[in-house]
């Protein structure tokens, strides 16, 4: 389960997520220079894929959750699969 009731619920299950602590997913945000990077790489993909694909590069495919918990009551279809990521209504 994505549990993002909270900072550190959400930081832990994203660990699990990506079968690793949630400390290492942190000091990996700690320490990557984002924009730098997308400039100097200059992806064909928006920010937070370029994201994703770093991640990924680091830690792997991460596993797909059966059930996410959000800490502002959202509420969504079981359909829904979010491959297009969360995004805003507007």
């Amino acid at each position: 389960m994505l549990d993002c009731e909270n900072k550190e619920s959400a930081i832990k299950s994203l660990g699990r997520v990506f079968n690793c602590s949630g400390g290492k997913l942190l000091a990996y945000f700690g320490k990557i220079d984002l924009e730098s990077a997308y400039k100097a790489e200059s992806p064909d993909v928006l920010g937070y894929k370029f994201l994703y694909q770093k991640v990924v590069s680091v830690f792997g495919e991460p596993i797909k959750p059966q059930k996410v918990c959000w800490f502002h009551l959202t509420r969504t279809f079981n359909r829904d699969n979010f491959s297009k990521g969360i995004l805003p209504l507007g």
